[in-house]
């Protein structure tokens, strides 16, 4: 079974919070495959660690929505982190300074199961 779970609150311009514009390119996206190592469900925005295989390996680190946001429409650290060693498809807005970081719009599962965080 598919779950989706649009995030509503969301919706809001990404520009409407200074430290997203002030750290990512949200004029850019990148997809990212790879597996989730950790979730860091921590205060103001949770961080999603997933590891990607390529030319070496590299650990990406995703912000999120602030934690009241999340646990408002229902999302928790464990939904968040899927079953353990799950695959998952990241396309975010990469960090303005060049390093594996991003502000995630859409993480999607192996399974198909997504969470769309923007657009």
């Amino acid at each position: 079974m598919r779950v989706l779970l649009a995030i509503a609150l969301l919706a809001v311009p990404l520009s409407a919070h200074h430290s997203i514009v002030g750290q990512f390119d949200v004029s850019k996206k990148v997809t990212v495959r790879g597996t989730i190592i950790r979730v860091d469900w921590i205060n103001p925005h949770p961080y999603v660690v997933v590891e990607s295989a390529g030319k070496g390996t590299t650990r990406w680190a995703f912000s999120t929505a602030p934690i009241a946001m999340l646990r408002k429409v229902g999302l928790t650290k464990e939904r968040l982190a899927g079953n353990p060693g799950e695959v998952v498809t990241v396309i975010a807005h990469p960090a303005l300074n060049g390093r594996p970081m991003g502000w995630i719009t859409k993480m999607t599962y192996s399974d198909g199961r997504y969470f769309l965080f923007s657009e």
